[in-house]
């Protein structure tokens, strides 16, 4: 690329990420394709996400609103998307020549006023998610520069709009997340379009067995009611909506909730290093009776001695989980 090539790359990719910041969600993936629009000098753009070769999200940029449900007629035979689909990454040029060698595809784009097409893919393997971009022209063919200028600037839109959706699902629902919880973008269906690293370990302490995409068929059951929490015994799920897209916030639940708050309190300064001398003083019990709440903390917690309690209780405080007010009283 030339030096004019990389400062437009440089422009394109600080609208993209500005945008990412200062938009919303409802209005970012129209300004992002029309940040394309002004660099690439494209007439058409389709911008989403699909599982399993289904659309769960998508933008539109000079089509119409039927073309979505068009495309699904036709996904079967795109040699367009089979080629992005077999080279991830690689951004993939049909221009009118290359076309001409497909006639159901070429004939099916004229339908539309389209001549000439590119298109990239974005694998996410961690959800099994895909974000695509297609792009069009009426008339003037892509060249080798446009083709690889998509192909560097794809990466930034598929993490751009992470960036976006989570950014602003969480200013929506920030008074309600939990400084320790793992945040997902969902949608009704339950497709999960981004995740940070600690979701899919805490969906598995609910369902051990879980996979991806989609989260388990129980919790999308629940999402096409209104609810603001799922179900769930060992983590908490709480929900944030915001039009077609759900903020989903996990947190462990504390084992040490389970206890009372006389034996919590037992286990946790038995665990600190106390004798049962001290915490009898400290509580005003008696030994007999802290040695009454710590059998009843151990049998509750599945553990048979102090190191294993010390762990236990050193994990729920990291977890930010074990002084909630929600403790059965004694």
């Amino acid at each position: 690329m030339t030096k004019r090539q990389l400062e437009k790359l440089s422009r394109a990719l600080e609208a993209v990420h500005q945008a990412a910041q200062d938009r919303g969600f409802d209005v970012f993936p129209n300004v992002v394709l029309q940040v394309l629009q002004h660099s690439l000098k494209i007439d058409m753009a389709w911008w989403g996400v699909n599982a399993d070769r289904r659309i769960h999200f998508s933008t539109r940029l000079g089509l119409p609103a039927r073309h979505a449900a068009d495309w699904e007629t036709t996904k079967d035979w795109d040699p367009i998307a089979e080629e992005a689909i077999a080279r991830p990454r690689v951004t993939v040029m049909f221009n009118a020549d290359r076309l001409q060698g497909l006639p159901r595809k070429r004939d099916w784009l004229s339908g539309y006023g389209i001549s000439h097409a590119m298109c990239t893919t974005h694998p996410q393997p961690k959800l099994n998610i895909t974000t695509f971009l297609s792009v069009y022209r009426r008339t003037q063919a892509f060249t080798e520069n446009d083709r690889f200028f998509m192909q560097l600037l794809m990466p930034h839109l598929a993490m751009s709009l992470n960036v976006n959706w989570t950014k602003h699902l969480q200013d929506l629902g920030a008074h309600q997340t939990p400084g320790r919880a793992s945040l997902a973008i969902i949608d009704r269906s339950g497709l999960i379009h981004s995740a940070n690293d600690r979701f899919a370990g805490l969906v598995r302490l609910q369902w051990p067995t879980w996979e991806g995409p989609y989260l388990p068929k129980e919790w999308v059951l629940e999402l096409q009611g209104p609810r603001e929490e799922l179900l769930a015994t060992r983590v908490q799920a709480t929900l944030t909506i915001a039009h077609e897209l759900i903020l989903l916030r996990l947190t462990r639940r504390s084992a040490l909730l389970g206890l009372t708050t006389r034996e919590r309190d037992t286990a946790i300064a038995f665990s600190e290093g106390r004798t049962h001398k001290q915490i009898a003083q400290s509580l005003g019990l008696a030994p007999a009776t802290v040695r009454h709440y710590l059998q009843n903390a151990y049998s509750k917690l599945g553990v048979s001695n102090k190191g294993e309690l010390g762990h236990l209780v050193a994990l729920e405080i990291y977890e930010g989980s074990a002084f909630r007010n929600d403790a059965k009283s004694a």
